[in-house]
């Protein structure tokens, strides 16, 4: 019974790590576009269309994207 529940633990926790990084990607991703855009905004010159101060608050709810998705998913899958 050790076993099979060892066993059982380490399936869970790899998939776990999977599904993490999976979603670590996911927000990687949409930070990448977010600091591209804000790039182009600010070479452009059209930074009336995004001030600076929003375009930080972006990048700082990006940040906290990764954490909140992890959690989410977390809270379906013991739904």
């Amino acid at each position: 019974r050790v076993d099979a529940n060892a066993a059982l633990y380490v399936t869970f926790w790899l998939t776990s790590r999977w599904l993490a990084i999976r979603l670590d990607c996911l927000a990687v991703l949409v930070m990448l576009v977010l600091s591209l855009l804000a790039a182009v905004l600010v070479e452009t010159g059209k930074q009336g269309v995004l001030s600076p101060a929003m375009l930080s608050l972006a990048l700082i709810y990006c940040l906290q994207l990764t954490g909140l998705l992890q959690w989410t998913i977390r809270l379906v899958v013991d739904t």
